[in-house]
């Protein structure tokens, strides 16, 4: 099925009601064989001029009906959201190569946005330090033992100390 772009969601302040009219449906219906807009629209604005010039204004107008149609589909606008991030995890690689590129070539934003979704940094969180340090080890000390002889005396006495 084609793309299907929907340029605008607005019409000149006002909000397309939510109803769905049959005209509506056949647009969507259209939609979803694979038809693109453009190509209902310019059909229709044809057949309304009677295969004659092309008519701006009717093409013009047949546009505006067709984008209402669509923004009044919820199912439609749902499909439509489902492939956007369908299209981004397909580019998720390249996305990521060019990251690693710039962030490889030092630029700072790069480096912090890789750093965000690997989970090094956090943005939400305010990472302030007072500049003292301080490490404690706890390392337990070693035993001392004093040589002993086969007897299991120890080498040596007090009196032979030279």
């Amino acid at each position: 099925m084609p793309s299907v772009y929907v340029l605008s969601t607005c019409y000149h302040g006002q909000m397309p009601s939510k109803e769905l009219t049959p005209w509506d449906e056949k647009i969507i219906e259209l939609i979803e064989l694979g038809y693109t807009e453009r190509r209902i629209v310019l059909h229709l604005a044809r057949k309304h001029n009677g295969h004659q010039q092309k008519d701006y204004r009717a093409i013009r107008r047949y546009r505006r009906r067709v984008r209402r149609a669509i923004m009044r589909s919820p199912q439609f606008l749902e499909a439509q959201r489902a492939q956007a991030i369908a299209a981004m995890w397909e580019s998720l690689p390249d996305v990521t190569d060019a990251l690693i590129r710039r962030a490889s070539r030092g630029r700072p934003d790069a480096i912090k946005l890789m750093w965000e979704a690997m989970g090094f940094h956090n943005t939400r969180v305010q990472h302030e330090h007072s500049g003292d340090i301080e490490i404690r080890l706890t390392v337990p000390r070693p035993v001392r033992e004093l040589p002993r002889d086969s007897e299991g005396s120890i080498e040596g006495s007090a009196t032979e100390i030279p």
